[in-house]
C-alpha cells in the first residue's frame, strides 16, 4: 500500500448524491468489478484512530482511495470548487478479490456550532485503468460502539420513561450517526450484510428497508434505535467527547437471542465448550423462519458480525443480554460462562484487536418470571466475566426493573448512565464521585470468633446501606434485608437456604463490611440479591447497587 501527502486541486465536477455509487465508464453497471462492502456509504463514522474500509473488486486490480474535503472557491457557483486531498493510498487487490483500505489515523470531525453539522469529508475508491468508482459522502472520522444483544439491547429509546425528553436532545448533537444491522443468518461467516427481517419487529424498530443504512440522528432516527446504546454514547458524549464530537452506533441485535448464537462456532469447540443445550450445527435453511428457535451456535455471528470485521474498528463492544439463557431445562451452567468468555474472545481476534474493551450489562430484574430463579446464575457470571478480566466494565441494574415493562424494564435513561460509568473508568480513565467505574461487589465471607459472618467489598471504602427496588411489594422490611446461608454445593436447592439479618457495620480493621450476626452452623457459603426481581438491595455511597453474591464461606 502506498500513502500520499496531503494536496488542494481546483474541479468543475458535479456532487454525487447517492448512497454510494459506482460509476462505470462505457460498461453495464451490473457487471463492474468494483463493490463496496461492510458500513461503506453515505454519512458514514469512522474509527479516527483506525479508519478502513472493505469491497471486492477483480483479483490483481490496482485500486486508489482518497479522502477529500471541498470547499466553494466562489459562493453560488456550486460546480468550482476546491478539493483538498487529506489521505489517500493506492493497494493491489487480493487474489481471492478483496481489499482493505487502512487511511493513516484522521483527527476527530467536529461539528461548527453546537447544533450544527460538520463540513464532511467524501471518500473515492477507484480503479483507475476499468473506469470504475465507488463514492460515499459526508464522512465523518470519530468514536465508534458496536452495540449488540437481545431484547433489552433492542428496544428503542421511544420505550424509555423519559422518551419525550430524551428525543427531544437528540438535535444537541449534530454528529452523531446511526447504523442498524441488516438481520440475518449463515452456517459459515458471511461477507457482506443483508436482511431477512420475517416481519415480525417493524413496530419496534424498522425493517430491512432501513437498515444498513447510516442515518444523522434526529427526533425521528433516534426514537426507533437501541435506546441503551444511544443512551450510553450520549452520556459519553456529554460527559467526555463533548457534543459536537462525531460518533457512530452501530447495533446489531436481536430479541430473543441466546448467548450461543453471537459466538464464533469454530472458536467454541477449539475452546471445548459444552454445545450440547444448544444445536452445535446447522443454523435454519429458511432465512423467513427465526434463527433464536434452538439457538443455533454460530448463526448470528455469522451473519450480523462477520460481515463488519474487515470495515468497522470499534472503540468498545456495549452488550446487553441473558434472558435467554436464564434457565433453560436442563442448561449447564458452565455453557453459559464458556459462551460469553468465547464471544468476547472470538471477537477480539476477529476484529484484530486484542484488548478490544467490552462492556456488559447486568440482566434486567423480571417480577413475573416464569423461568425459576435462574436470573442470578447467570448475573454472577456476568460479574465473574468482569472480575476475570474476561470484559472490561459492567452495570449493576438488578435495582430498576418494573412491572409494567416485565422483562424489559423502561427506565433505560438510568442503565445508560450507569453503562458510561464502566465505558469512562476504562475507555477516559474517569473514576469519581460522579463516575465511580466499576460497581461495587462482595470479595469474602469471613466466619468471625463469634460465630457471625462479615462479608468485605470492594468499592466500598465509605458507606453501605439498604435501600428499596423500583415497583418493590415488600420493599425493605427484616424479611428482605437478608443474606441467605447454606450448602455452597446446593446453590439452587432453594429449601436449602436460610434467610438470616444482615446490616452494615464494620470489622475489626475499620473496613465497611456487611455483617450476618446469626448463621447456621451447617452454612457453608453466603448468597446475596438471590431473586429474579430483589426486592431490597445494598448500595455503596454513590448510591449505586451493590452485585448479587455466592461466596463460601472462610475462616
Amino acid at each position: 500500500m502506498m500513502s500520499r501527502n496531503s494536496r488542494t486541486y481546483r474541479t468543475c465536477t458535479l456532487l454525487f448524491a447517492s448512497t454510494f455509487c459506482v460509476v462505470v465508464a462505457g460498461r453495464d453497471r451490473s457487471k463492474s468489478a468494483l463493490q463496496m462492502a461492510g458500513v461503506f456509504g453515505d454519512g458514514m463514522v469512522l474509527n479516527a484512530d483506525s479508519p478502513k474500509i472493505h469491497g471486492f473488486a477483480r483479483p490483481g486490480s490496482k485500486l486508489e482511495a482518497r479522502v477529500t474535503r471541498t470547499t466553494l472557491v466562489v459562493p453560488g457557483k456550486a460546480r468550482e470548487r476546491d478539493v483538498e486531498v487529506i489521505a489517500e493510498e493506492s493497494i493491489t487487490v487480493s487474489n481471492q478479490g478483496t481489499f482493505i483500505i487502512k487511511f493513516q489515523p484522521q483527527p476527530q470531525s467536529r461539528a461548527t456550532t453546537a447544533m450544527t453539522p460538520t463540513s464532511a469529508l467524501q471518500i473515492t475508491v477507484e480503479i483507475p485503468t476499468e473506469g470504475l468508482v465507488a463514492v460515499a459522502h459526508d464522512v465523518l472520522f470519530g468514536t465508534v460502539f458496536l452495540c449488540s444483544g437481545q431484547s433489552n439491547m433492542v428496544h428503542p429509546l421511544s420505550y424509555d420513561y423519559n422518551a419525550t425528553e430524551q428525543i427531544e436532545a437528540v438535535k444537541l448533537l449534530p454528529n452523531l450517526r446511526l447504523f442498524q444491522v441488516g438481520r440475518q443468518w449463515g452456517n459459515t461467516a458471511i461477507p457482506t450484510l443483508g436482511c431477512h427481517d420475517n416481519g415480525t419487529t417493524p413496530s419496534l424498530t424498522p425493517g430491512c428497508s432501513e437498515r444498513n443504512t447510516w442515518h444523522v440522528a434526529t427526533n425521528v432516527t433516534a426514537a426507533y434505535f437501541s435506546a441503551v446504546c444511544y443512551l450510553t454514547a450520549q452520556e459519553i458524549m456529554r460527559t467526555e467527547l463533548g457534543s459536537d464530537a462525531s460518533v457512530g452506533l452501530i447495533e446489531s441485535d436481536w430479541g430473543g437471542s441466546a448467548q450461543e448464537p453471537w459466538v464464533d462456532r469454530l472458536f467454541a469447540k477449539k475452546r471445548g465448550c459444552n454445545m450440547t443445550h444448544f444445536t452445535p450445527t446447522a443454523c435454519p435453511t429458511d432465512q423467513l423462519m427465526s434463527p433464536i428457535r434452538g439457538n443455533y451456535w454460530g448463526c448470528l455471528y455469522n451473519g450480523m458480525i462477520a460481515p463488519l470485521l474487515a470495515s468497522v474498528s470499534p472503540h468498545a463492544v456495549l452488550w446487553y443480554q441473558g434472558e435467554a439463557n436464564s434457565n433453560p431445562p436442563g442448561y449447564p451452567k458452565t455453557e453459559y460462562e464458556c459462551a460469553l468468555t468465547g464471544m468476547v474472545q472470538s471477537w477480539r481476534i476477529a476484529f484484530g484487536a486484542p484488548t478490544l474493551p467490552f462492556f456488559l450489562v447486568q440482566l434486567a430484574p423480571y417480577w413475573q418470571s416464569p423461568l425459576g430463579r435462574g436470573f442470578p446464575g447467570v448475573r454472577i457470571e456476568q460479574e465473574m466475566a468482569v472480575r476475570t478480566g474476561v470484559a472490561d466494565g459492567y452495570c449493576v441494574t438488578h435495582d430498576i426493573g418494573d412491572h409494567a415493562g416485565g422483562v424489559h424494564p423502561h427506565n433505560k435513561t438510568e442503565v445508560g448512565k450507569r453503562l458510561s460509568y464502566a465505558v469512562r473508568n476504562v475507555l477516559y480513565n474517569t473514576s469519581t464521585a460522579v463516575a465511580p467505574g466499576d460497581p461495587s461487589s462482595a470479595t469474602k465471607a469471613t466466619v468471625t470468633s463469634t460465630g457471625a459472618v462479615d462479608i468485605a467489598f470492594n468499592n466500598v471504602p465509605t458507606f453501605l446501606t439498604w435501600g428499596p427496588t423500583h415497583n418493590c411489594t415488600q420493599c425493605c422490611t427484616p424479611a428482605t434485608m437478608v443474606v441467605e446461608m447454606g450448602p455452597m454445593s446446593e446453590t439452587n436447592n432453594e429449601s436449602a437456604w436460610t434467610a438470616c439479618p444482615a446490616s452494615p457495620g464494620k470489622d475489626a480493621m475499620g473496613a465497611v463490611v456487611l455483617k450476618v450476626q446469626k448463621a447456621p452452623q451447617s452454612a457453608t457459603g453466603a448468597r446475596y440479591a438471590w431473586s429474579n426481581y430483589p426486592e431490597c438491595v445494598l448500595f455503596d455511597q454513590h448510591h449505586l447497587p451493590v452485585g448479587p453474591f455466592a461466596l463460601s464461606l472462610q475462616g
